[in-house]
Formats: structure tokens, C-alpha cells, sequence
């Protein structure tokens, strides 16, 4: 594709009355012989809470993609940034434990820095989980459809 091309695809999309209508706007650029996206929306700064402009990563766009490659890479942009701010909004006890501005470290051993953040430590499964007796049936079921 041609970046007018990009261009026209990315103007093409817009989004239904909801609370993710956050003023979307797209933006292309040149990457060598291919190009990047990535869309800013409004919402209220993580610190100040001031509603203003955000911005997301940019997202590689090969120059042999079609309208489809540019507008699902476009939804892509667009989840990152949803995820993202939920992550920011989700708090347990007002602590925000899902901070995506939080270090690897901050989030891996937060008891070792003596932050107040949740600490979950997940054990490795040692077995293969053990079937139910619905499960045992659902197996049967598919041997039998199958044959």
C-alpha cells in the first residue's frame, strides 16, 4: 500500500456512541520501505487528572499489506490503548495494582523495594490438572463425533 492509501483507510474508521468514543485520531509515517500507525485520544492524565491528549506506540505496518493488514493493526493500536488505561483505572483498595508506568522491578518484587502494592507469587504446576467427570464425558463425546 501507498501512505495515501494508509491514510484513507485509517480516515475510514470510526467508532459506535460508547465510552470508548475517546476522540481517536490516526497517524502514519514512513519506516524505511514501510510505515508505522499509531492514534492519540483524549483522556484525563494518570497523575493531574486534566483531560488532554494521549498518545500510543507506534505499530509496524509492512508495505505489502492490504486495507485489512492496516485496519486490524489500527484495532490493535486501538486495544493497547484500552488496556492501558483500564490497567490505570482498576484499583483494589485505591491502590492502582495494574500500573502499566510501573517498572519490571516495581512489579515483580515490590516487597522488596517496600512499595504497598499486591504481591501475588504463583507456583508452578507440579501435575497435569485431573479431569472431572464432565470433562471424562466431553472427551467420550468428541472420541464418538469424530469417528
Amino acid at each position: 500500500m501507498k501512505l495515501k492509501e494508509i491514510q484513507k483507510a485509517l480516515s475510514d474508521i470510526s467508532f459506535a456512541p460508547s465510552n470508548l468514543d475517546m476522540g481517536w485520531k490516526w497517524q502514519v509515517k514512513k519506516n524505511g520501505k514501510d510505515f508505522k500507525i499509531r492514534c492519540s485520544f483524549r483522556r484525563p492524565d494518570t497523575n493531574t487528572g486534566e483531560v488532554g491528549e494521549g498518545f500510543g506506540r507506534w505499530m509496524l505496518v509492512d508495505r505489502n499489506s492490504d486495507s485489512r493488514g492496516v485496519i486490524m493493526t489500527a484495532w490493535v493500536c486501538a486495544k493497547l490503548i484500552v488496556d492501558h488505561e483500564l490497567m490505570e483505572a482498576f484499583l483494589y483498595k485505591n491502590v492502582r495494582i495494574l500500573d502499566p508506568h510501573k517498572s519490571l522491578e516495581d512489579l515483580g518484587f515490590p516487597h522488596e523495594l517496600g512499595t504497598n502494592e499486591l504481591l501475588v507469587k504463583v507456583k508452578p504446576a507440579k501435575d497435569k490438572p485431573k479431569k472431572t467427570k464432565s470433562s471424562k464425558k466431553m472427551s467420550k463425546k468428541r472420541l464418538k463425533s469424530s469417528k
